[in-house]
């Protein structure tokens, strides 16, 4: 049977991967990375993804998810109770390539999200109204979880259910730590 726990244990190197975004983000650490991925190009005159999706994100996402895979990895290795809290056996696989694909599931899963956005003419940072805001709303929670379940099956293939519950349940963690830090002031919008 399948515990929140476990699929908590699954999502901590994104969860902590994107703290440390959000932290190098608002300090404006390694500004020489702030480069956006769609190198300005348009469709339709519009940008692909804007000036939000850049490479410092991509590589503090698949950095940081292969740390804390790393360290999962370990604790997994040296302590069988961890083991256990697995969705998968973490010592199976190797730390630095099951973070870095994670990490890059995480960034990729974004950009289809950005995509539709700049083609509606929906400026980064600000929220839609209507249906089309609460359309994106959950979009913003699902999509990176989404972009992982894609490239997870490339460490771990989860049965369908499976798959359906962490996307539920990662979602739901997702909108759980934007509200939090709406709520404290850390972020502007949810």
């Amino acid at each position: 049977m399948i515990t929140i726990g476990a699929i908590l244990w699954l999502a901590l190197p994104m969860v902590m991967a994107g703290a440390i975004h959000m932290g190098i983000v608002k300090r404006d650490i390694f500004p020489r990375l702030r480069v956006p991925v769609d190198g300005h190009l348009t469709f339709r005159g519009k940008r692909l993804f804007g000036d939000h999706k850049t490479w410092r994100g991509f590589l503090v996402l698949i950095t940081g998810c292969m740390v804390v895979m790393t360290m999962q990895f370990l604790l997994a290795l040296y302590y069988p109770a961890v083991r256990s809290i697995g969705l998968f056996d973490y010592t199976s696989v190797n730390p630095l390539y099951a973070g870095a694909v994670l990490g890059l599931g995480y960034a990729l899963g974004e950009l289809p999200n950005s995509f539709l956005k700049r083609q509606l003419e929906i400026a980064p940072g600000v929220t839609a109204s209507g249906i089309t805001g609460l359309c994106f709303l959950i979009l913003d929670q699902a999509d990176s979880v989404l972009g992982c379940l894609l490239l997870l099956p490339l460490i771990w293939v989860p049965s369908l259910k499976v798959a359906s519950e962490i996307l539920g349940v990662c979602t739901a963690l997702h909108l759980a730590f934007n509200a939090s830090f709406f709520l404290i002031g850390i972020r502007k919008r949810l």
